[in-house]
């Protein structure tokens, strides 16, 4: 990255980091995604100092500043979306889906979770996202590319305190963003 830097154009070495970066950090994200804040502190830092030698940033150069900079999502971001499409692909395939949809408020059921590590497992936690998701953009209906493109601009608008809150809640009211 630090000799592309030079030579390239911004458009490019964002194409390249999806290649590259990115690409990797979504190979196993819907599986260890659902870890504790602190597991995701070494990714974070791997990713953050990428992008600060493909900007030529200083090393304390601040993490929000960099996003804004740079567009891209961060690892829980990732994991966000990878969640809503795993679980949006699977609710339209669920038997109930149409009285779903009909219902007023679209809430799919959580599954029976009586621990803690059972929270963490990707069949509840990637249904419980999904809810709080589609509780700031209605993505029921929406195709999958429509869905991805949604929730993409969702993420990219939120802080770091807000992402945290979206896998930590059970509600997401306060974002409630209809904007999108």
């Amino acid at each position: 990255m630090k000799k592309l830097r030079d030579c390239t154009p911004i458009k490019i070495l964002r194409i390249i980091y999806l290649g590259l970066c990115q690409s990797v950090l979504q190979y196993g994200i819907s599986i260890w995604g659902g870890a504790g804040k602190s597991s995701f502190m070494e990714i974070e830092r791997a990713q953050r100092a990428v992008l600060k030698v493909m900007l030529k940033k200083p090393f304390r150069f601040p993490t929000d500043e960099l996003y804004e900079t740079f567009p891209v999502l961060r690892v829980r971001q990732l994991f966000i979306l990878s969640a809503t499409l795993h679980a949006h692909k699977s609710v339209k395939n669920r038997p109930d889906y149409q009285t779903l949809l009909s219902k007023r408020n679209f809430h799919v059921p959580l599954p029976n979770a009586n621990s803690l590590l059972a929270r963490r497992c990707p069949y509840y936690s990637h249904i419980l996202i999904y809810n709080n998701i589609n509780k700031s953009c209605n993505i029921k209906g929406l195709s999958t590319q429509s869905c991805k493109l949604t929730t993409k601009k969702l993420l990219l608008s939120l802080t770091y305190s807000e992402t945290e809150e979206i896998i930590n809640s059970k509600h997401l009211s306060a974002y409630n963003t209809s904007t999108l």
